[in-house]
C-alpha cells in the first residue's frame, strides 16, 4: 500500500492530437520514478488484426473495456497494483502481462481517458487536447510512418 492519495492526471484528445507528447513533459516534469502511466491503447477489445475492426473503429467507446479501465484506475488510487497487457502499436497485438503500480502521480492518457462517469470522478485534473486538424493530421502521419513504420499509402 501507499502511504499517500496517488493525483490521477487524465488526458483525453483524437488520436494523434498529442497526448503521449503531453504525458511525457508531465513525466519529465515530476520525474519518471513518481509517476506511472497507463494507457487507454492497453483497453482495445480486440488486436489489429481481428475482423471486428471492419465494422467499429478505436474512436467508439464499445471497441475499448472502459469499465476495466475503470476499476483498474481506482485500484491505482486505492494504491493497489494492477496487471494489463500492453497494446503494441508496432505489431498491432497484445504482449505480455505486466505489472503496474501506483504512484505519486498517475498518467491516463487516451481517447476516452474521462468518457466514464468513473474515470471522470477518479481524475483529479482533466485535459483535453484539441488542436487544429490540418496540424492534427500532420502530427499523425509523421508519427504513424516515423515510430510506427507505416507506409504513408497505408494511412
Amino acid at each position: 500500500m501507499v502511504e499517500y492519495k496517488p493525483y490521477i492526471i487524465s488526458i483525453a484528445g483524437d488520436s494523434g492530437s498529442g497526448k503521449s507528447t503531453i504525458s511525457n513533459f508531465i513525466r519529465l516534469y515530476y520525474g519518471y520514478e513518481n509517476t506511472t502511466l497507463i494507457s487507454g491503447d492497453d483497453l482495445h477489445r480486440w488486436e489489429r488484426a481481428d475482423k471486428n475492426w471492419e465494422t467499429i473503429t478505436h474512436l467508439n467507446p464499445d471497441a475499448n473495456n472502459l469499465k476495466l479501465g475503470d476499476l483498474q484506475l481506482l485500484s491505482l488510487r486505492e494504491g493497489v497494483k494492477i496487471l494489463r497487457k500492453k497494446y503494441n502499436h508496432n505489431t498491432g497485438q497484445f504482449g505480455d502481462v505486466v505489472t503496474i503500480r501506483p504512484n505519486k502521480y498517475i498518467i491516463n492518457e487516451g481517447l476516452h481517458a474521462f468518457y466514464t462517469i468513473g474515470a471522470e470522478t477518479l481524475s483529479d485534473l482533466k485535459i483535453y487536447i484539441d488542436i487544429d486538424e490540418d496540424l492534427r493530421i500532420d502530427l499523425k502521419i509523421k508519427r504513424d510512418t516515423i515510430e510506427r513504420g507505416y507506409k504513408r499509402d497505408d494511412l
